[in-house]
Order: structure tokens, then C-alpha cells, then sequence
């Protein structure tokens, strides 16, 4: 499978499109290591990177939340909706949720998520002249 970063997403539209049923432990504890900034952010650049080559490839749907298209101008156009939708929807749901500080990094985390997605499909782009 192609797809470097991105593949648990992938795999969720998937389970929703086909109606797969998930069972759900409620008490069950899932261990994860301390999230490092610098490591989020790195991550959240790789899944921009990973979730524009899912969508070129047919692998991921585009989305308001995350965005997406099969060329930069179906990208711009995306974008033209989802950041209004990321700054006035979905950052008042977060701040409800989750409070000013985390809707705020969420935001800046999406942010960096944009600058992945679109870095490579510049490389994309420039690779392929």
C-alpha cells in the first residue's frame, strides 16, 4: 500500500462507507507516549503530505474538515469553503469541547496539516515537469 501517512484516516472513511460494525471496549486503556510539539507538528506536515497522495490516488475523499482535490486548482477551490468552516465552525465546536487552548492548537495543527498538503503537491507538481 502506497500511502506513507494517512492510511488510519483512509481506513476510517472506509468502515464508514461500507458499514463495517466496530465494537467499542469501554474499559479499555490504551497507552500512548507523551506527545512531543515538535513531533506533532512533524506529523501533522507528514499527514498534510500523505493525505494529498491519497487523494490523487482515489485512496482518501476530499473533505471541509480536511480538504483535498486531484490538482491545485480543485485543492484552492476546496479551500475557498473549508477555512471559513475551520475558523468559524469547527474552531467555536472545538472551544466549546475542548477550551480556547486546545481549539487553538487544533487550529494551528490543521494549519500545518495545509502547509504539508500543499508542499507536496508543489513537489508533486515540479517532479512531474
Amino acid at each position: 500500500f502506497d500511502l506513507p501517512w494517512r492510511e488510519d484516516y483512509q481506513l476510517g472513511q472506509r468502515v464508514l462507507e461500507y458499514g463495517v460494525y466496530i465494537h467499542y471496549i469501554e474499559d479499555a486503556t490504551v497507552y500512548h507516549p507523551p506527545y512531543i510539539f515538535i513531533h506533532d507538528l512533524k506529523t501533522a506536515f507528514r499527514c498534510g503530505g500523505g493525505h494529498y497522495i491519497g487523494c490523487v490516488k482515489g485512496y482518501i475523499k476530499p473533505t471541509l474538515k480536511y480538504g483535498g482535490g486531484k490538482s491545485f486548482l480543485k485543492s484552492v477551490a476546496r479551500d475557498i469553503y473549508r477555512v471559513p468552516y475551520l475558523l468559524f465552525v469547527l474552531f467555536y465546536q472545538d472551544t466549546k469541547r475542548f477550551g480556547i487552548v486546545t481549539a487553538t492548537y487544533k487550529l494551528f495543527w490543521k494549519t500545518i496539516f495545509s502547509f504539508g498538503y500543499y508542499s507536496q503537491l508543489c513537489f508533486n507538481f515540479l517532479r512531474n515537469k
